[in-house]
């Protein structure tokens, strides 16, 4: 997967990709998790619940997708849309800045083992 290697070439390390809701939303429960590029079609299903997850437990994400990002629902006015197809450089540096604004990471003294810089 060309996302897959994106992110993994620019040093961060990937859990998944996951091809369904409930694969998703098992990742999304991960403590261990830092950051998420969530695609809002899923297999068929959009991936709000994960999102949704993810807000309560201040876990940080952005959404690729080929949808309009007024087709989003209301509460996720705020959020990252990046529109398919993305520009790679946008798309990183998009994941860099909500990655290094979350405390979660700010926080660490060991880096986490998902969506994280590799040392």
């Amino acid at each position: 997967m060309e996302l897959h290697r994106l992110v993994t070439n620019a040093g961060l390390e990937v859990s998944g990709p996951a091809g369904t809701l409930d694969q998703a939303l098992h990742l999304a429960s991960d403590q261990t998790l830092t950051g998420a590029i969530l695609d809002i079609n899923l297999g068929g299903e959009t991936s709000y619940p994960i999102a949704d997850r993810l807000r309560n437990r201040s876990v940080p994400f952005i959404f690729v997708s080929g949808y309009i990002a007024e087709s989003a629902p209301e509460r996720f006015a705020s959020c990252t849309i990046l529109q398919k197809p993305v520009e790679p450089r946008a798309l990183m540096s998009v994941l860099r800045q909500q990655l290094s604004n979350s405390p979660e990471i700010q926080n660490r003294a060991e880096p986490p083992s998902h969506c994280t810089q590799r040392r």
